[in-house]
């Protein structure tokens, strides 16, 4: 009814914005994303979107797999934003396109980071914005590219479990599984990354056929965090120990 309601208020006065937005709040509570999305649209052409509001507008792009309009929407907050402020939305932009392997748009974002936030970013937001970075090089097959920007990032700062990890896959995928090895458990040795680090170790481990280590591991996660996912995957391991898997 809200939504009705909307389309004749809109038919009056097409130039207020604020019915276009309320009409596009409906249209998510009825769960109609792309709805939304035309409206939020309309008021980016009207030239009165708010950041909020080309968020959001992104947020349903990613939502209805669409990366490409996506990143259009978070490039415009970027190049809106004259405080510094939204680096946190960017930098969540970019690492959801990476989520979802749009290397392209991610790389598009950080490069738009570069140019508005240059010399603004404290030391902890740089090396997150060059991990992101290592992970477009991998995804986009600069494998040596990325491997030595996260040395860099682990010798500038060896706590940050992200870097550890992405660059203990590098060197997986090199077959060099003690490097590996060696720096999962280094970040298995921070809180914040032991999770992580131990569901990492088990899909090496499971790669190398150690299945009964993979289910070691496995339940040493399962203690920090209850997870179905997880759980389904020891499950799988457990059958492959009792199959005479090693």
């Amino acid at each position: 009814e809200a939504a009705a309601l909307f389309d004749d208020l809109i038919a009056e006065r097409p130039d207020d914005a604020s019915y276009w937005m309320l009409q596009a709040n409906a249209y998510l509570g009825l769960e109609k994303p792309a709805a939304a999305a035309v409206n939020l649209e309309a008021v980016r052409m009207m030239g009165k979107a708010q950041t909020s509001s080309l968020v959001l507008l992104g947020d349903i792009y990613m939502t209805l797999r669409i990366p490409e309009l996506a990143a259009q929407a978070y490039l415009e907050v970027i190049e809106k934003d004259q405080g510094a402020t939204q680096f946190p939305t960017s930098r969540r932009a970019a690492d959801l396109l990476i989520r979802i392997r749009s290397f392209a748009e991610a790389a598009e974002i950080l490069a738009s980071i570069d140019r508005r936030y240059a010399g603004k970013l404290d030391e902890e937001q740089q090396l997150e914005v060059l991990t992101l970075r290592a992970k477009v090089a991998r995804g986009q097959g600069r494998e040596a590219e990325a491997a030595k920007i996260l040395e860099s990032i682990v010798e500038r700062d060896g706590t940050r479990g992200d870097a550890l990890l992405e660059l203990a896959a590098y060197y997986r995928g090199q077959d060099e599984i003690e490097r590996a090895e060696f720096l999962i458990e280094r970040a298995r040795n921070l809180a914040d990354w032991e999770y992580r680090a131990l569901l990492t170790h088990a899909q090496l481990a499971v790669g190398q056929r150690r299945y009964a280590q993979a289910a070691e591991l496995l339940r040493s996660a399962l203690q920090i965090e209850q997870e179905p996912r997880v759980e389904r995957f020891l499950a799988r391991v457990e059958d492959a120990v009792g199959t005479g898997g090693g």
